[in-house]
């Protein structure tokens, strides 16, 4: 993806190279007339045009180089990376680099040295214009494929921003703010009641309760479940973890049936081979049956019955689809993570208060946790550095476009002084002027736009696909996007074509 987006920027730029060369191939005619007249062909021009269009990609090269040293420590941040300023001497990179330079400065010449060095000698000395039609589209092709990927970069960033935002703010089933949870080393185990006994005398305290893994991180699963009536030729996957009592309460999990498992039943408990289960929806579904509560269940190497039915939630990424799970309950020789709810409203004193707790049963073991919603939050870090990349490279193609449509509108502006003064001259004013010197550059943008925004839309619903949860597409954030396309290429434009539709017509008229 990264690729994909620095090839856009660069062919954007690229674009903007060959538009400008071409727009002001007249300020060069009479040059490349005189020197096919004195004998040179037209290999040897276009030999000098590429070496002149390689000179400056090696300029810029050589600037971008250096931004790019300077810039490591702020690209390390946005990227999770960390590279040091002795990578961009390996040979890999510099390779990479000289290739990139080669190819920039290739494609960026090649045309405007064909075109230049194709003049006919004698046509540009007697001073004819060598700007044909065919030129003149060749050029509104490009800025409209300038301004398409452009769009597309932006359309792509938006959407990206949005489902993102969208999985953070989901309900996972539970509640993940204001729990923390703590990896339990193998000596705390025999201590962990008597911390969980004090810690809930605390009145900052709302639940305390232990588990095999973290609940947004339940990677563990097994096959051979068995229940009655199950189709011997019938091989699942079912998640599994195992939990303390008082899981579901500190957790804010919901039962849809049953109940959870409890002190009072003795035979909740998993001992030896035998126990119960709490099984979410999923499993439900896998055994075919509409209620399951009661129903004899064999997992894990034990044989019991499910006693509750979980609503289905989340236990990885919302990206990913609920799978089933089942819970066994068990000691703590069997948990690895301790998860203790806060008080929302006063977090850090909550924290303060845990932490005495925690030194006064546990002395030898350092306060170590981490918050459950930034465990969460960190199984997108990828995603969420790509949007945040994504952002800055549309805002760049975009500021890279518009600076071609200024130098276009620029030099259009240039050779169109001595239309601007008998316009003027003839009565029109200057919203006249204005509109006939921006109508051209707005429909070439408006068409980017009728191309960007359908291809956006196909690549957007199909980069969604990947999601389990996904936002729906909306069609008023694809209008905002047109009309904020439309606004900037109007300001870009506007600006020369305000300073024109300003100037004095005497002098105008002056320009030959």
């Amino acid at each position: 993806i990264f690729s994909l987006i620095a090839l856009f920027v660069l062919l954007i730029a690229c674009i903007n190279f060959i538009n400008l060369s071409t727009a002001k191939a007249a300020g060069r005619a009479k040059e490349i007339g005189i020197k096919k007249v004195t004998g040179a062909d037209q290999k040897t021009l276009v030999m000098q045009f590429m070496l002149e269009s390689l000179f400056l990609v090696t300029i810029a090269l050589a600037l971008a180089l250096i931004l790019v040293g300077l810039a490591l420590p702020l690209f390390n941040n946005i990227s999770g990376k960390n590279f040091i300023l002795h990578d961009l001497f390996q040979l890999k990179f510099i390779i990479s680099v000289i290739a990139v330079g080669l190819a920039a400065g290739f494609l960026s010449g090649v045309y405007p040295a064909l075109y230049l060095s194709s003049f006919n000698p004698v046509m540009v000395l007697k001073g004819e214009s060598v700007s044909g039609k065919g030129n003149v589209r060749f050029r509104q092709i490009l800025v409209i494929i300038q301004f398409t990927l452009s769009i597309l970069i932006a359309v792509a960033a938006v959407f990206m921003y949005l489902q993102l935002k969208h999985l953070q703010d989901k309900d996972l089933g539970f509640d993940k703010e204001n729990l923390i949870c703590i990896p339990m080393a193998q000596d705390m185990k025999p201590k962990y009641n008597s911390l969980k006994s004090e810690l809930l005398k605390e009145p900052l305290v709302q639940g305390v309760t232990a588990a095999r893994s973290n609940p947004v991180m339940i990677g563990s699963n097994s096959g051979g479940a068995s229940w009655e009536g199950k189709d011997p030729e019938k091989h699942m996957l079912i998640g599994t973890n195992t939990v303390d009592y008082d899981y579901l309460g500190t957790m804010k999990m919901e039962l849809r049936s049953g109940r959870d498992f409890s002190r009072e039943f003795v035979s909740d408990f998993a001992k030896d081979t035998t126990g119960n289960f709490l099984v979410n929806e999923e499993v439900v579904k896998l055994m075919g049956v509409d209620e399951a509560v009661g129903k004899s269940f064999s997992f894990m190497g034990i044989n019991g019955r499910i006693v509750g039915i979980l609503k289905n939630f989340n236990f990885k990424g919302a990206d990913q689809p609920i799978e089933p799970i089942a819970f066994a309950l068990t000691g703590p020789e069997y948990l690895s993570f301790i998860l203790i709810r806060l008080t929302p409203g006063n977090i850090p004193e909550a924290l303060g208060t845990a932490e005495k707790v925690w030194k006064n049963v546990l002395p030898e073991y350092q306060f170590n946790y981490t918050f459950i919603d930034e465990d969460y939050y960190n199984l997108f870090r990828t995603q969420l550095r790509l949007t945040r990349l994504l952002k800055y490279f549309t805002i760049l193609a975009l500021i890279i476009a518009c600076l071609g449509l200024y130098g276009l509108s620029a030099y259009s502006t240039e050779r169109r002084t001595n239309e601007i003064g008998i316009r003027k001259v003839m009565g029109a004013g200057t919203l006249t002027i204005l509109y006939s010197m921006v109508k051209e550059y707005l429909l070439l943008v408006v068409i980017a736009l009728v191309i960007a925004l359908p291809a956006g839309w196909i690549i957007v619903e199909n980069l969604l696909k990947q999601f389990a949860s996904r936002i729906e597409m909306n069609i008023l954030i694809f209008i905002a996007l047109a009309a904020g396309a439309l606004i900037i290429a109007l300001l870009t434009v506007s600006f020369q074509a305000f300073k024109a539709s300003l100037i004095n017509p005497a002098e105008a008229l002056k320009v030959e």
